[in-house]
């Protein structure tokens, strides 16, 4: 009789994590869990697996512990570590659902799924037939095999950011920014992200049918989502994984991989992701109301992005619960981070990934005056940008140069106004926007002089457009 192949991601080392004495190694879930007060981080491939299996730990912590209210949520906060004996018993109740290999419910994938044609198991690593790739650059049909612990954070990750068939079925952050806060440790960043949320946020309204998906009896074809659990463990893709043996140990080489049907899946259109920026309001043609993810753009800086992040009107929900936190303890600063996807016709161009030291007041409704200000600075940004961005030059190098130069040095810039507007006690607002203004315009004539002067394209037509440039600059 053959033996069944089994790889239980409750007992198998497979997170990989730094913890606080900067040792590296790879964990169990249930370990993960355990040692939260003591790790410092995940740390896997690149941020995007690193941002997916953070969202999927977060599931857990609703599993763990009552977080329904505030009070609730403090008292999880307060003690420091979660609890073992909710680990483990939460764990061993659902044991049998986390085994990647089972061929009863294998792990996020679809037993019943059409077995009629096999594909590399590179498609963990590409986002379909002509995307760039995630995670690496091998070959699609290269037979390449992919060791069993890879091959668990990277199922993770793809049926996270992938995109399924049919009108506005899209995966949890799919395209365009995704924050997530970070605490002096996992347990921290694991309850920062994890507080009770308001009714007004629908995915958020949890109810006796929410659960994540391994919970569920069967195969559930229903489409309609239930919450916010499930919406965090929703299945984009129908995947099988096909196990071997190899050198004594289990690698996947094939799968089995099928588009997911249309009706099956949720309209984005309707929820509130609450880790992403929205923004939303009236069409002034249509008159309807409209709601769009932001994200930014992939030749310019985080700092332009920072408006979107903090600011009221678009703020993440995660970090509107966070100002409601402020009680918990006195501290000032925390990190944000931040990974923004960019995507063009459902496929994944590039991605990059940030992190901001910031002060807790910046989320404070009566200091929305330091938001206010740093929306002047980035619109006097934006408008010098689409000087550069217009103007017609004979040499396209130059153009480039200019550009390039002018978002290396707003970089710069803007983390010494972020460090000001965290740091400082400024008494006069409108005056410190002022001068930022004036120093950013007076760097960006300085950008153009240098620029077109390094390239050695001094002619005549190019004088005027650097004059042009000048003037617009002025304005």
């Amino acid at each position: 009789m053959k033996k069944e192949l089994e790889y239980n991601l409750i007992d198998e080392n497979w997170i990989p994590v730094y913890y606080l004495d900067g040792t590296f190694k790879e964990i169990s879930l249930q370990r993960v869990f355990k040692d939260a007060h003591l790790i410092e981080t995940i740390c896997a491939e690149n941020a995007i697996v690193n941002m997916a299996l953070s969202r999927f730990l977060l599931v857990f912590m609703y599993r763990f512990n009552a977080i329904t209210n505030r009070k609730e949520w403090k008292d999880v906060f307060n003690k420091g570590q979660i609890d073992s004996l909710a680990i483990d018993k939460y764990l061993n109740k659902f044991r049998n659902c986390f085994d990647l290999c089972s061929e009863d419910k294998p792990f996020y994938q679809n037993k019943d799924i059409k077995k009629d044609k096999e594909t590399s198991i590179t498609c963990l690593e590409y986002k379909g037939e002509t995307s760039a790739s995630i995670f690496d650059h091998r070959i699609k049909n290269s037979n390449y095999f992919m060791p069993v612990n890879i091959a668990a954070r990277n199922l993770i990750t793809v049926q996270t950011i992938s995109h399924s068939s049919g009108g506005n079925i899209f995966s949890v952050i799919y395209s365009g920014l995704s924050v997530l806060i970070k605490g002096k440790n996992l347990f921290e960043t694991l309850c920062f992200n994890s507080v009770p949320y308001s009714n007004d946020n629908l995915i958020i309204r949890n109810s006796d049918l929410d659960m994540p998906y391994w919970e569920r009896e069967g195969s559930d074809s229903n489409p309609e989502l239930k919450g916010y659990l499930d919406y965090l463990t929703y299945q984009h893709k129908d995947m099988l994984l096909i196990p071997i043996i190899e050198n004594e140990r289990i690698v996947f080489k094939r799968l089995y991989s099928q588009v997911k049907k249309a009706e099956y899946g949720y309209d984005k259109s309707t929820i509130d992701d609450p880790f992403m920026p929205i923004e939303k309001g009236i069409n002034s043609k249509t008159r309807k109301e409209f709601k769009k993810y932001l994200k930014l753009d992939e030749n310019k800086s985080i700092w332009m992005g920072s408006k979107a992040i903090f600011a009221e009107q678009t703020r993440p929900t995660c970090l509107v619960e966070r100002e409601n936190m402020r009680y918990v303890d006195d501290r000032i600063f925390i990190d944000l981070e931040i990974l923004n996807l960019n995507t063009n016709n459902a496929i994944i161009k590039s991605f990059s990934h940030h992190k901001i030291p910031f002060n807790l007041k910046l989320l404070y409704k009566e200091n929305e005056e330091i938001i206010i200000s740093l929306g002047y600075i980035t619109q006097a940004i934006e408008k010098i940008d689409k000087i550069f961005s217009k103007k017609d030059f004979d040499f396209p190098l130059c153009k480039k140069a200019i550009e390039m130069d002018f978002w290396f040095y707003i970089d710069d810039f803007m983390k010494n106004i972020f460090y000001q507007l965290n740091q400082t006690n400024i008494d006069d607002y409108d005056n410190f926007v002022k001068q930022s203004i004036r120093e950013i315009k007076r760097q960006a004539i300085s950008i153009c002089d240098n620029s077109i002067r390094r390239i050695r394209v001094l002619n005549k037509k190019e004088y005027i457009n650097k004059n042009s440039l000048l003037k617009d600059i002025l304005k």
